[in-house]
């Protein structure tokens, strides 16, 4: 019944180190690394490689949100594995000081055998002998061997007891070596956390900055176009042709070969009336359908611009330009170069600014393109 005694002792202790290690890590390990879709994870990973400056505002936009959402989520991470290595560390101690514990019980029991073996050596009347005072009654074997067997009938529940304990010995050891080693394995992975932790945040840093200039740009742009709004209605108003909504809703080639870098539409509280492609100074540009030229001169932010009237109210306008290449009254066809990629006028880099307009009113480029 000792033996039992000792050993339920022992697999409770087991049983919560297990439960103290094994589960709070597991638990870290599925909410902490639950893998993310595999659109998420190639959305991060082309925000971690985004060049700023050749990325437009969208993707700018897009990235620092992707690197917001995945540093927030690599930061409680990192919190979840700090407190399973806190776990992991306080069960490594605690199989430590049992693992002590149970050395120290078989030490003791191990030396109470002994002595008790050495004390009925000495004292072999204890066991019922008397020999008389003579050694030859009885041969040193055959004493001996009577005195064996009373100290193991004697002392069985004793036996029993050290053979549990080292038993209990053994687990306890690898108890306490696997906490350690789970310990280790969530600290190296927090170490590779906080790692990638610290390139995100640089990253969504140098990201944010060139985003936060580029909003800056947009808006400034955005502001002195506004200023000639007046000015491009009066030119469509005076020379352009009037119609209803039925002008074509396709049909316009891209005007230049380029990466879009802005779009249509309200950016930071200021709209942006038609699109942005860059493209290297002096790369020429062409009508994106056939056309009376309107306008072919400067205006203060759309620098050199050209305005192409391509009937039933749509027009085209080409801004920007770092040298025009037609003429108002000029009739030309679609894909006829009618100017060159610059920076005229209130622009932040060489780039096209491309609008299309119905009875003057601003509309989405790529809806016809």
């Amino acid at each position: 019944m000792r033996a039992v005694r000792l050993r339920l002792p022992v697999f409770l202790l087991v049983a919560a180190l297990l439960v103290g290690v094994v589960a709070p890590v597991a638990s870290a390990q599925s909410s902490s690394k639950r893998p993310a879709s595999k659109k998420t994870a190639e959305q991060v990973e082309r925000a971690r490689k985004l060049d700023a400056l050749k990325a437009s505002d969208t993707q700018l936009l897009q990235a620092v949100k992707a690197l917001d959402k995945q540093v927030a989520a690599t930061d409680a991470s990192a919190q979840s594995s700090r407190q399973s290595i806190r776990a992991a560390e306080a069960a490594r101690k605690l199989a430590q000081t049992r693992l002590d514990q149970a050395q120290a019980t078989m030490e003791a029991l191990r030396g109470s055998l002994v002595r008790r073996a050495i004390e009925e050596y000495k004292r072999p009347q204890q066991f019922g002998y008397d020999t008389g005072g003579t050694t030859g009654s009885i041969g040193d074997f055959t004493r001996r061997k009577a005195l064996l067997d009373q100290v193991t009938n004697a002392d069985r529940d004793v036996m029993d007891q050290l053979h549990a304990t080292q038993q209990d010995l053994v687990r306890q050891r690898n108890a306490a070596q696997n906490a350690k080693t789970l310990a280790e394995a969530r600290r190296k992975s927090l170490q590779n956390q906080l790692a990638q932790l610290l390139r995100d945040r640089d990253a969504k840093g140098r990201l944010s900055v060139a985003l936060e200039k580029r909003i800056q740009e947009i808006q400034a742009e955005s502001a002195a176009l506004a200023g000639d709004q007046a000015a491009v209605k009066n030119v469509i108003n005076s020379a352009g042709t009037k119609g209803s909504a039925g002008a074509s809703r396709a049909g316009l080639v891209w005007p230049v070969r380029g990466r879009l870098t802005s779009g249509f539409g309200y950016r930071w509280g200021r709209l942006h009336a038609g699109i942005d492609i860059g493209a290297p100074k002096g790369t020429p540009i062409r009508s994106a359908r056939s056309g009376t030229v309107i306008f072919a001169g400067r205006m203060s932010g759309y620098g050199n611009t050209v305005i192409v009237d391509h009937g039933a109210g749509m027009t085209t306008l080409y801004g920007h330009q770092s040298r025009l290449g037609s003429r108002r009254g000029q009739r030309v066809n679609q894909g006829q170069v009618i100017g060159y990629v610059g920076s005229t006028g209130h622009s932040t880099g060489n780039h096209l600014h491309f609008e299309t307009r119905i009875n003057g009113r601003p509309q989405n480029p790529r809806r016809y393109l």
